[in-house]
């Protein structure tokens, strides 16, 4: 188990409160809110055009994709899962042709 960043975030929150009476489970709403601000500002702003094609792929091959600029990532969970992914490539390449 991996704890996320905001579960730390917060953990570390609620040890740094310890000594001025403790934290009650409003000022948490309201820390874990601001970290969540926080995260969404540094969060770069998705391409529409890069995320149509994401979508398009997923549903093309089933399975997770990432496109970026100058950059594309297929993610497969097995060899046979990768033989079905490039099976599913080489048929495209075909209509491409036809």
């Amino acid at each position: 188990y991996e704890p996320s960043e905001t579960l730390l975030s917060i953990s570390n929150y609620i040890i740094s409160q310890a000594g001025s009476g403790g934290t009650d489970s409003s000022q948490l709403g309201k820390y874990e809110e601001e970290i969540e601000a926080e995260k969404k500002k540094k969060e770069p702003r998705r391409n529409p055009y890069y995320e149509d094609i994401r979508s398009r792929l997923e549903k093309q091959f089933g399975t997770g994709v990432d496109v970026k600029k100058n950059k594309m990532v297929i993610y497969y969970n097995s060899d046979e899962d990768l033989n079905r992914i490039l099976e599913k490539m080489s048929g495209l390449d075909q209509s491409l042709h036809e």
